[in-house]
């Protein structure tokens, strides 16, 4: 009997320690929280709440934190007193699934709208927050396209429905902007004298011109992606031509534009040479791909004027890139070629003027054309040192493309809200709740959606 206890008694830990080994996150959760799932009162609520937050924070497991946080945004996002804790159980499934962040960002949205839904006259503080999400998510979405793009995962027709969405996303952001901003105008007066709230108001007009100084950046990548997409069916038809009539001529000079100018791929363009491109350039081509040091001063003249003829018949955006190419060529005929062939060293240096004009023309921000230059130096020859004679300005730097500022658990959403990131100055407080007007407060300009809950 006593060998049968000695030996049953550490099969049956053993035979323990392996179920709860092999029990799910769910047989887990319903273990340690399953007899709380059905709170009675709103203390039992925040307390089970609590207690949630903090094991989807700390526990090791992941796939424990993951289960843990999407049951309580289940359980929080049912009333919009216990948004603040839904929207940091959506920071921390952000943080373990960086693969979901749209869904999860989506999610985050749903309880902005709803929030500011509620009372838009008031809410002007999570009015910001939604516009600021709404950008976030355009953001996300053109950045996801881009990378699947570049990977070659996508064809136009698949993401020609999130260029749209990433569309819809800023113009929502605008309207809300909008609509946000005509309410502090028209509590202005009423705060005279009132300085906290009006101290509210300032900062919530500071902090939406820096959202709307994000817009057009967003709206430059959805731009962006618009334009390859039309690039793209244009390609595709003429290519279609061209395998219908091998031979014709106009369209295979037309799909060598297209990979020079719009997609700014010469290799592509070789299979296209033999018919759309006189001898001479069907020489030219191989070179365009090769490091500018290996390239002759003729050739490097004839590419330069190739390059300005493209600019030419290129479209708005592309323009800027083929002058770029075109003046690198041309500033290499300069530097490459012998003193004694005056006549090419002067049509480069004429050449190199007229698009110095012209780029001047159509960039007019210093340092956008500078980073402009120094990458495409990199790209035709990565040993290449370019000095690009321009005066930046304070008023040419612009910041970073993803909007941030109303709450930092927002833009990262695994930090503690009240963590302000240490590149972001902070504004004029306006996620704090502001004193309560007397009699009758009028609005929230402070609030965002972490602090549900807080009253």
């Amino acid at each position: 009997m006593t060998l049968t206890r000695t030996i049953l008694i550490p099969a049956l830990l053993f035979f323990v320690c392996i179920t709860s080994t092999l029990a799910g996150p769910a047989e887990d959760f319903e273990v340690e929280f399953g007899s709380r799932m059905r709170p009675q009162t709103v203390l039992e609520k925040t307390r089970l709440m609590d207690d949630l937050l903090q094991a989807a924070r700390f526990r090791t497991e992941t796939d424990y934190r993951i289960y843990v946080a999407t049951r309580l945004h289940e359980l929080a996002r049912q009333r919009r007193e216990d948004y603040g804790h839904a929207a940091r159980a959506l920071g921390i499934l952000e943080e373990l699934q960086p693969d979901k962040s749209r869904e999860i960002l989506t999610k985050l949205l749903e309880l902005y709208q709803k929030a500011y839904g509620a009372n838009k006259a008031t809410n002007l503080g999570i009015g910001m927050g939604t516009m600021e999400v709404h950008l976030r998510l355009a953001g996300l979405i053109t950045r996801d396209v881009n990378e699947k793009i570049a990977h070659s995962d996508l064809t136009p027709d698949q993401y020609a429905d999130d260029v749209q969405q990433a569309l819809v996303q800023v113009k929502m952001a605008q309207g809300i902007g909008f609509e946000v901003m005509n309410r502090v105008k028209s509590y202005e007066q009423m705060l005279l004298g009132k300085a906290d709230q009006a101290r509210a108001l300032q900062a919530l007009q500071e902090f939406h011109m820096k959202l709307d100084e994000a817009i057009p950046r967003v709206l430059e990548r959805v731009e962006n992606l618009e334009r390859y997409h039309r690039t793209c069916t244009e390609f595709s038809r003429y290519k279609k031509q061209l395998d219908r009539e091998p031979g014709h001529q106009a369209a295979a000079e037309k799909l060598v534009s297209l990979c020079l100018t719009e997609l700014d791929d010469p290799h592509r363009a070789q299979a296209y040479a033999k018919v759309g491109l006189a001898e001479g350039r069907q020489a030219l081509l191989p070179l365009l791909g090769r490091p500018i040091r290996s390239v002759g001063p003729a050739q490097a003249l004839a590419i330069g004027q190739w390059y300005q003829e493209l600019a030419k018949t290129a479209q708005s955006t592309s323009r800027p890139l083929m002058l770029v190419s075109a003046r690198l060529y041309f500033a290499h005929h300069q530097a490459m070629a012998a003193p004694e062939d005056d006549g090419p060293r002067q049509t480069s240096r004429a050449a190199l003027t007229a698009v110095d004009a012209e780029l001047s023309r159509l960039v007019d921000n210093q340092l956008k054309l500078a980073t402009l230059m120094d990458e495409r130096s990199a790209t035709l020859n990565p040993e290449a040192v370019v000095i690009v004679t321009t005066v930046v300005t304070p008023e040419d730097v612009q910041p970073d493309i993803t909007p941030s500022g109303n709450d930092p658990a927002v833009e990262n959403p695994q930090q503690e809200p009240e963590t302000v990131p240490a590149t972001e100055p902070a504004p004029a407080a306006p996620r704090r709740p502001v004193t309560a007007l007397p009699e009758k407060e009028i609005l929230n300009t402070g609030k965002s959606i972490f602090d549900f809950g807080r009253d």
